[in-house]
């Protein structure tokens, strides 16, 4: 490496010693180590899901040509090898996680592709969330016999779909004991190693997953279930706002960014009177959205509870507490003038609260999305009430005027400290 060549010179010009010149060496080379063990990793997985699929295609271009029995054999060869490949792995070597995580993925195609071919070979009828269901009971051990963060993605991904197609109890019970599993091995890895790229992306696929399935829940009220994701975006800020995760950039904190997304269009939406009267009429009916409000209160209560200093951390960020305005309008308001005036408000209260913390931290990201959220409420006022053109105009060259001077005052700012 050239920083090899450049440690050498210095040393030689007397710059750092020879025992700095060691340990910045040393550094380097356990960095690269890290780095190549990471590309291990990635091409054992890629490598695995490539064999799975070349397996299909191989057995589909012969298949008609195949006797029952040697269908039968083919259909269960490929799995009978990738297990007795992971037996040798987990006993011979328990720590090699490109092991773990090629051989893991690997099985756990293998197993769909059984399940499937054997039910094609024998004519066993069943229907598309079935065949899931019993993938799903099958491939739920090797998380724990694997520890493999790949077979916790595809298991969120299969229990997620599970979960959408057949929508009853039992589904929504199985998607539920998954999600405890998955959450539990990467709230341990999170643990041991907090800046593993398994954990930045855990923290895009699972929150994206809760936010589909929770649409299993919806029954007959879809208001409750409007709240529900209000509720479920709040505790994907507090999550991302805590010890663990606030110093992380938002590409690396998916938990913070997508309940921040989610609650600003929901907020967004029911700024409007018609969404807003629609918001606030509904029926008292038991039904599984309680449930799935009850099952996120819990959460939300355990976050208050244990986090101490988190109302500190909170108080700085106005989308996190948003979700009292809008449970108060929703469980007490009867006006839907009043509701969409509550609103509007909290949402213009955010937007320059972003602004202000933009400018005081001279932090362009921070203004921008403040501008942005000021500019988008304004734009859909636009839609509810009939404003002279001239005014549009005005309104908006004063938000372009806005973007403009701000941005040109941070940059100025971040000049003069340079200097």
């Amino acid at each position: 490496m050239k920083i090899f060549n450049q440690l050498h010179e210095l040393q030689n010009q007397g710059v750092i010693t020879p025992e700095t010149a060691l340990d910045i060496s040393n550094y380097y080379k356990s960095k690269n180590k890290e780095s190549s063990s990471r590309l291990t990793v990635i091409y054992s997985v890629i490598g695995s899901i490539l064999i799975g699929l070349g397996l299909i295609l191989l057995f589909a271009h012969n298949w008609d040509e195949m006797s029952k029995i040697a269908k039968t054999i083919v259909a269960i060869a490929p799995l009978a090898i990738t297990q007795i490949s992971g037996g040798y792995f987990i006993y011979k070597k328990p720590d090699n996680l490109a092991a773990r995580e090629g051989i893991g993925s690997l099985l756990f195609i293998c197993i769909g592709l059984s399940i499937s071919m054997v039910s094609q070979i024998y004519n066993i009828v069943g229907s598309l969330d079935s065949f899931m269901q019993i993938w799903l009971f099958l491939t739920l051990p090797l998380l724990l016999i694997f520890r493999s963060s790949m077979v916790a993605f595809l298991a969120t991904i299969i229990s997620t779909s599970y979960v959408i197609l057949d929508g009853d109890v039992l589904s929504i019970i199985i998607y539920m004991v998954t999600l405890v599993l998955i959450l539990t091995h990467f709230r341990f890895l999170n643990k041991k190693e907090p800046n593993s790229n398994y954990i930045n992306l855990a923290s895009w696929i699972i929150p994206s997953a809760l936010s589909i399935g929770l649409c299993a829940f919806e029954q007959s009220n879809d208001e409750l279930l409007f709240l529900s994701y209000f509720w479920l975006f709040t505790l994907f800020i507090w999550i991302g706002n805590s010890k663990s995760w606030k110093d992380k950039s938002n590409v690396r904190n998916g938990l913070k960014l997508i309940g921040s997304l989610g609650i600003l269009v929901m907020l967004t939406m029911i700024s409007f009177h018609e969404v807003a009267d629609e918001f606030i009429t509904y029926k008292m009916d038991f039904g599984q959205e309680w449930v799935s409000l009850f099952l996120i209160s819990i959460p939300l209560l355990l976050v208050i509870i244990l986090k101490k200093g988190l109302f500190s951390e909170l108080k700085k960020d106005q989308l996190s507490m948003a979700f009292i305005p809008v449970t108060f309008v929703f469980f007490f308001s009867q006006s839907e003038i009043i509701s969409a005036i509550i609103v509007n408000a909290l949402i213009l209260i955010i937007g320059i609260q972003k602004v202000l913390l933009g400018l005081r931290n001279n932090r362009l990201g921070q203004l921008n999305i403040g501008l942005l959220i000021i500019s988008i409420l304004v734009s859909c006022r636009f839609f509810d009430y009939q404003m002279d053109l001239l005014l549009r105009g005005i309104v908006f060259l004063a938000l372009g005027l806005g973007f403009l001077l701000s941005n040109l005052k941070i940059i100025k700012t971040r000049k003069n400290e340079n200097q």
